[in-house]
C-alpha cells in the first residue's frame, strides 16, 4: 500500500555535492551526490553525460543521466532507481 510522507524543512538536514567534468567543447560528464539527515535519512546519486552542439542559429543539449536513492523513513527502507533523458533547442 501506498502511504504518503512528509517532512518538515526545519527537521531535514541536506549536504550536496554536484561535481562535472568538460572533456571537451561538446561532451561533459555530470555527478551529483546527496545526503540527508533529520526526520528521515539516507542518499541520492546521479551520473549522466551531456552532448552541447552550438551552430550559427541555435544551440542544442542532449543528456542523459541514471539516479538512484536510498532512503530510511520511520523504521521503513526504500529505494528507487531512474533513468532521464532530456533535450533541448535553443533558436
Amino acid at each position: 500500500t501506498a502511504e504518503q510522507l512528509s517532512f518538515n524543512p526545519k527537521e531535514v538536514h541536506r549536504i550536496n555535492l554536484k561535481p562535472s567534468y568538460r572533456i571537451n567543447s561538446t561532451f561533459g560528464v555530470i555527478s551529483s551526490f546527496g545526503y540527508l539527515s533529520g526526520a528521515g535519512s539516507g542518499f541520492d546519486a546521479s551520473l549522466g553525460l551531456t552532448a552541447n552542439i552550438n551552430q550559427s542559429s541555435f544551440q542544442t543539449s542532449t543528456s542523459i543521466i541514471g539516479y538512484y536513492n536510498n532512503l530510511n523513513v520511520e523504521q521503513r527502507k526504500e529505494s528507487s532507481k531512474a533513468i532521464i533523458l532530456s533535450f533541448g533547442v535553443m533558436i
